[in-house]
C-alpha cells in the first residue's frame, strides 16, 4: 500500500521539482537581464555624456569661427574705406 502511495505522489513530486527548477532559471534570467541592463544604461549615459561634450566643443568653434569671420569682414571693410 505504501508503494502504491509513493507511487501516486511521485508524478506531482517531479512536476514540483520541475516547477521549482524552472521558477529557479527564470530568476537567474531576470537577474542576467537586470545585469545586462544596468551595463547597458552605464555605457548609454557615458555616451550620451560625450556626445554632449562633442556637441558643445563644437559649438564653441563655431562660435569662434562666425566671430573669425565677423572680424574678417569688418577688417576688410576697413581697408575698403
Amino acid at each position: 500500500m505504501f508503494k502504491q502511495m509513493v507511487m501516486q505522489f511521485s508524478p506531482a513530486h517531479h512536476q514540483l521539482n520541475r516547477r521549482v527548477e524552472l521558477m529557479e532559471e527564470l530568476r537567474e534570467a531576470q537577474h542576467r537581464l537586470e545585469t545586462e541592463k544596468a551595463a547597458w544604461q552605464r555605457e548609454m549615459n557615458a555616451h550620451k555624456s560625450k556626445i554632449m561634450m562633442e556637441r558643445e566643443e563644437i559649438n564653441m568653434k563655431k562660435e569662434a569661427l562666425l566671430k573669425e569671420e565677423k572680424d574678417i569682414n569688418q577688417q576688410r571693410e576697413q581697408l575698403y574705406r
